[in-house]
């Protein structure tokens, strides 16, 4: 599939695009909540590509090795999940600023 990059309905809460190929995403979804990107293809994740309603990412096994941006501005985001991705050190964000 490559590239994700759609606006979606208002009324849309849950996105789940696992195993698409996915080299890239941007999702504009006013009140998405959880979306579910697991086990894909992307080297990076730019939070500011995502909605600020989400509460849930999933994006295990994903060959993330990067962050473009602050997890931070994702203001709501309650849970994260990131395991069997490529990160080294640290999220680039502290629970402090939860």
């Amino acid at each position: 599939m490559g590239e994700f990059s759609y606006e979606l309905p208002d009324s849309l809460l849950k996105l789940e695009l696992p195993e698409c190929g996915l080299t890239k995403v941007r999702i504009h979804a006013p009140r998405l909540t959880s979306t579910d990107i697991l086990r894909n293809k992307l080297p990076s994740l730019t939070p500011s590509r995502l909605p600020k309603s989400l509460t849930k990412l999933i994006a295990c096994g994903d060959s993330i090795s990067s962050f473009g941006g602050d997890l931070k501005d994702l203001e709501n985001l309650e849970e994260v999940y990131l395991a069997k991705n490529k990160l080294r050190g640290y999220l680039p964000i502290t629970p402090s600023d939860w």
